[in-house]
């Protein structure tokens, strides 16, 4: 668990002469701090000469940091004062200030391999174009992290599985035909291409057969998104003999991180995997009382896989240089060539 609460140096944007300001932030304590709560500010300001403050503000925000082009979000800024403070003086002003929910636009905290997500308060004392006197503490905004309970009943439409790659032939016939053109000028130069265009050709016969064996495959998920601390639950519907050879297959359950830094025309990507974990398909943990999806149309054949995801893995998020993605990967093994599958959870 990260401190919710954090000291950070302040930015100087003019000489601090003038004025000090402190802020402190009360509630939160050590744990972190859930969307929809809210944590008492405190700031105090000394005037060490005339101020004519044109605003005392406090705003909350969020940035990243490490790789990817930087990005920056404001999710509410508070004018808590505007007057002048005589030299000598002291004040203290009070807000209670909302965490606002976890979306699109606000990210919760992330603090991965590739780059960073903090939240900030920053209290600032404004004269004229100038700051006078910042300060900042960041905050460990996140989801509560509570136990997940599925629900009795879940109603789950099945997706159908398609392997793709129908052309993935092509490249054996390809060298097929030019060993055998090359082998009729120099046979011991034509061999080698006409054994490789066999070997891909023989290849994507056994891939397409496998392939047509599992045209009636179907799947289903829920939830839809991937809640840290709770539970994703994956099954595998088809014909039953079919679905019977599949026991050695798995399904994979990952959250991608990716970065993207642009210079000029040229642009690079940063991608790891946060988080992984590979069960078999059919891993159920008794999943047969609590759900019930609907009828699979290709047959009874049903195999479930439910993923326990540990609360300190991260969190989807989406923005325009950095994101957090989960995806399953089914990987079919059994048949006569290894299929694989991937589909993205929404985020």
């Amino acid at each position: 668990m990260y401190p919710s609460v954090t000291d950070y140096p302040a930015r100087k944007a003019a000489p601090m002469t003038k004025c000090s300001l402190t802020m402190l932030v009360e509630g939160p304590g050590q744990r972190t701090i859930a969307p929809g709560e809210s944590v008492r500010v405190t700031v105090q300001v000394e005037a060490h000469g005339a101020v004519a403050c044109d605003g005392l503000r406090l705003e909350l925000g969020w940035r990243t940091h490490g790789r990817g082009d930087r990005e920056v979000g404001v999710a509410w800024t508070r004018s808590l004062y505007s007057g002048d403070w005589a030299a000598g003086s002291q004040a203290e002003f009070e807000y209670e200030a909302p965490i606002p929910p976890i979306g699109p636009g606000n990210p919760a905290t992330h603090h991965g391999e590739h780059f960073n997500v903090d939240w900030y308060l920053t209290a600032s004392v404004h004269e004229g174009s100038a700051v006078i006197a910042t300060q900042e503490k960041s905050l460990y905004v996140a989801p509560p992290q509570e136990g997940y309970s599925p629900p009795q009943v879940v109603t789950v439409e099945p997706i159908p599985w398609n392997a793709g790659r129908r052309l993935s032939w092509l490249p054996g016939v390809a060298l097929l035909l030019a060993g055998a053109a090359v082998g009729m000028r120099v046979p011991l130069a034509g061999l080698p291409i006409f054994l490789g265009g066999a070997a891909l050709s023989i290849r994507a016969l056994r891939r397409a057969q496998a392939t047509y064996r599992c045209r009636d495959l179907e799947f289903g998920h829920w939830p839809g998104q991937v809640v840290p601390g709770s539970e994703v639950h994956v099954f595998l519907a088809g014909p039953a003999e079919l679905v019977a050879e599949l026991r050695e297959s798995t399904w994979t359950l990952a959250a991608i991180e990716k970065a993207t830094s642009r210079n000029g025309t040229e642009v690079t990507h940063y991608t790891r995997t946060a988080y992984s974990e590979s069960l078999p398909i059919g891993d159920g943990l008794g999943v047969e009382a609590t759900v019930e999806p609907r009828p699979s149309r290709s047959g009874a054949g049903r195999l479930e896989t439910v993923f326990r995801v540990p609360a300190e893995a991260p969190g989807p998020m989406e923005l325009k240089n950095h994101s957090l993605q989960w995806e399953l990967t089914l990987g079919i093994r059994g048949l006569s060539h290894r299929l694989s599958f991937r589909h993205p959870l929404g985020s």
